[in-house]
């Protein structure tokens, strides 16, 4: 079903969650996935396509909060019906009976849906296995459906990730009769034999087809299409003459090394998207606030601008001032990640750091600072960043009020660096009196620098050779530039 569904039924005693399978449904210990069994139903022997189902008394009751008269959360489960509809799609459907969910203080009025679409089944990555006559698509993911969310009591939204679906499926191939036959042998009398063609030799005189001409787009470009190079400018403008040129104050530019800078640390990072719809949902009915520089994105949590850096090691620690808070069921959960930081060790590793101020749904204090949150395992990492998976560690789900175990995947986190600068050189002008200004006399504004080519200008003119240097590379990579259009056409 959901893992955190499972884990919200049996790891909270104030709510005296609990589950009964139902029929020949086998569960994964005590508080593992669900196994159907004795399936029916046909498939094509390619699995393009199948439709089965898995009793219609099979399946799982989940019941949570008790009070007079019943459970506030009372839901069933049963007759999973797998239907894929082609190769790379399939339906999960099932019969849902249960009570709608009001509140954790009432029991709300009872429905019943049946074979409801509960989950769309992506097997675009998937290919069925074939072995001992069964065919088995395995870890196929699974969302939940626009008619699943209604059946699931609201909970999670339409869209939200479940648990893989794994199912095999036991073929028996039936062979079907040909049409055309007449019960006659190959050969017999009566049976029309198709002509014999002849083949077609070397010397047959058949009309060849044109052969197209040869595209010479790989040729080199045609020099006649870059621009000619033009006379620098002389520092004339506007019709003006070199008298007038030559009274201008006398510019001084030099060409420094400018050391590189890391920028200011960003971290996106949204915890768990599905913890954040179960606070918002039915279930918890509760709220998201964030606060000290944090802010709330469309996917997840940005953490305020940190401080620190990473080597091009991949080594550092980058720290974050910001809090994300997460408050449900009526104050009882309370939970509150912040001061993020950011531990790389090397070897695209490191650990996610937090204060945690929590309470389990005993109403004890499971939080504290400087917690050791979940491992961190980045793609690549380097002095500008990069994205990591993130796994909780054992303390952290404790921190977490046991809401997820150690080794739960959480959310993938991003860290970045915002103005940035790699090291490189820097043209740097004065004037006569000692003041910075622009190549061009005017007063220095800072802006880009300009590479000048390691060219000293002593005059007031521009550095012929420098900006000669960039002419060539602009026209070069214009000339690059076609030809790689050109062969992508």
């Amino acid at each position: 079903m959901k893992a955190s569904f499972r884990n919200y039924i049996y790891n909270f005693a104030a709510f005296e969650g609990k589950s009964t399978l139902l029929g020949t449904t086998t569960q994964d210990g005590d508080k593992g996935v669900y196994t159907w069994h004795d399936g029916s139903g046909t498939a094509t022997s390619d699995g393009s396509a199948a439709d089965v189902t898995f009793g219609a008394g099979n399946g799982v009751h989940f019941q949570s909060h008790p009070m007079d008269g019943g459970y506030a959360l009372d839901m069933q489960f049963t007759n999973p019906h797998i239907v894929v509809t082609s190769a790379t799609t399939a339906e999960l459907r099932l019969d849902v009976t249960g009570r709608e969910f009001e509140s954790m203080t009432e029991i709300g009025p009872e429905y019943s849906l049946d074979d409801v679409v509960m989950a769309n089944l992506d097997l675009s990555g998937v290919t069925p296995t074939e072995a001992d006559g069964a065919l088995t698509w395995a870890d196929v993911p699974a969302t939940l459906a626009e008619s699943g969310s209604d059946a699931f009591g609201s909970f999670y939204q339409p869209g939200e990730t479940l648990d893989p679906v794994t199912f095999t499926l036991p073929i028996e191939v039936v062979e079907a009769p040909d049409p055309g036959d007449d019960g006659t042998e190959e050969g017999e009398p009566g049976e029309e034999q198709p002509e014999e063609q002849p083949e077609e030799q070397p010397g047959d005189d058949q009309p060849s087809e044109e052969q197209p001409e040869e595209s010479n787009d790989d040729a080199p470009a045609d020099d006649s299409a870059t621009p000619p190079a033009t006379k620098p400018d002389t520092g004339t403008t506007n019709g003006g003459s070199a008298a007038k040129t030559e009274s201008k104050p006398k510019i001084t530019c030099t060409v420094e090394e400018v050391a590189g800078t890391a920028g200011t640390p960003q971290l996106s990072w949204g915890v768990k998207a599905s913890f954040a719809s179960y606070v918002e949902g039915g279930i918890a009915n509760g709220a998201i606030s964030t606060s000290n520089g944090a802010s709330r994105t469309g996917s997840g949590f940005l953490w305020g601008s940190g401080s620190g850096s990473i080597s091009d090691a991949g080594q550092g620690t980058v720290s974050f001032p910001g809090a994300v808070r997460f408050t449900g069921h009526d104050g009882v959960m309370d939970t509150t990640l912040s001061n993020l930081r950011v531990k790389a060790t090397g070897s695209n590793s490191g650990t996610l750091v937090a204060d945690v101020a929590s309470k389990d749904m005993d109403g004890n204090n499971v939080g504290g600072s400087g917690i050791s949150f979940a491992n961190l395992s980045f793609s690549s990492l380097s002095a500008n960043g990069g994205t990591a998976s993130v796994t909780l560690t054992a303390a952290g789900a404790k921190a977490f009020a046991g809401f997820y175990s150690s080794g739960q995947a959480m959310d993938s986190l991003t860290l970045s660096f915002s103005g940035a600068r790699q090291s490189g050189t820097e043209q740097v002008c004065y004037d006569e009196n000692g003041n910075r200004v622009n190549p061009d006399g005017t007063p220095y504004t800072g802006g880009p620098s300009a590479n000048t080519g390691g060219l000293v200008i002593t005059s007031a003119d521009e550095p012929v050779g420098g900006w000669a240097v960039l002419a060539f590379g602009f026209v070069l990579a214009l000339v690059v530039a076609r030809r790689v259009v050109r062969v992508r056409h």
